[in-house]
């Protein structure tokens, strides 16, 4: 249908097609890049097939004679502060082949907390044993406890990881030190939590909620869930909206890019209004979902600590959304 009413080329190649169910945004995206570039030939390659799939997918898109790649799809399990990750990896071997790589910088603008871990013994409701809990406040007024708020009917998804190497990258034997969440609701009942111990594992807690009561107030604590000591440096990203993280200090750091978004050989696309291209030039803002850089390596691709943390390249444009497709009209 596309092609009969001149949206795209004819001739595209599928190597991989995605679920029947899905929202066909991989179409919303051909139908802007035949926009800027029509005569370009296109290829398509579902990236909803899982890190190790989504590589490959890098790959063979490549080997398919495609000179330039464009995504915007990132797994939350991608590392906040180590390079060599399947998806990461991908992307370095084909820009090295002569492809240039553009990936979005996703939509979580500056909701994320970064923080050292300055551990704080304290008794949590609903929890017993020996952890210590991450210290949100101050030396003189400490608490265990972050704010969130969350929509009702929204659900929330936090992303938080450590600085500790991925033992599914390169030669580690991964984590030394674990941590977990644990959501509380405004009366102080556990409603969601992450604990699994991940000594030994990849340094990634994933929380979910769907907000089903009345009440939008939350805390978070982040504590230790096994292993020695406690880690150095710790940040979650609070994905979903109507979540935002009730904070001051959110927003302070390395950014909310992670993964594959922060290597040098990507080019790493932020988001700006279609309405404000022109105000952009003269000062205009950038959308305030679009994700901030720059990004930090702490670990190389084999979990090697480096001597000095390394910020990635960040952001390194800004392009229009909002603007219309067939498939979504308008499409952010």
């Amino acid at each position: 249908g596309d092609v009969a009413q001149g949206l795209l080329n004819p001739g595209i190649t599928v190597l991989k097609e995605g679920a029947a169910d899905s929202s066909d945004e991989g179409r919303a995206m051909a139908e802007l890049i035949h926009q800027v570039a029509p005569s370009a030939q296109i290829v398509f390659y579902s990236g909803f097939g899982g890190q190790a799939d989504f590589a490959n997918g890098i790959k063979a898109l490549a080997a398919a004679g495609a000179n330039i790649i464009v995504d915007d799809v990132t797994y939350l399990n991608e590392p906040f502060y180590q390079d060599g990750g399947a998806i990461q990896a991908a992307v370095e071997q084909v820009v090295a082949s002569g492809v240039s790589y553009f990936t979005s910088a996703s939509n979580q603008g500056s909701n994320f907390f970064e923080s050292a871990f300055i551990p704080l013994t304290t008794a949590l409701p609903g929890l017993s044993g020996g952890f210590a809990a991450a210290n949100f406040g101050t030396a003189a007024a400490p608490t265990p406890y972050v704010n969130l708020t969350i929509a009702r009917g929204a659900t929330a998804t936090i992303d938080l990881q450590w600085d500790a190497p991925f033992a599914s990258i390169g030669a580690s034997a991964g984590a030394t030190t674990s941590l977990g969440m644990v959501l509380y609701d405004a009366t102080g009942r556990i409603v969601a939590y992450a604990l699994r111990s991940e000594i030994g594992g990849d340094p990634v807690q994933l929380l979910q909620l769907t907000n089903t009561s009345a009440s939008t107030s939350f805390r978070l604590a982040v504590i230790t869930d096994g292993g020695q000591g406690v880690p150095g440096l710790f940040k979650f990203i609070a994905y979903g909206q109507g979540t935002s993280i009730a904070d001051p200090r959110a927003g302070l750091g390395s950014g909310s890019i992670i993964g594959h978004e922060m290597v040098p050989e990507a080019n790493t696309v932020g988001a700006i209004a279609y309405s404000q291209t022109k105000a952009f030039h003269g000062g205009g803002s950038v959308e305030g979902f679009s994700s901030l850089g720059p990004g930090s390596f702490l670990f190389d691709a084999q979990g090697s600590r480096l001597d000095s943390p390394l910020s990635s390249t960040g952001v390194d444009y800004v392009a229009p959304d909002g603007s219309a497709t067939s498939v979504f009209n308008p499409f952010y």
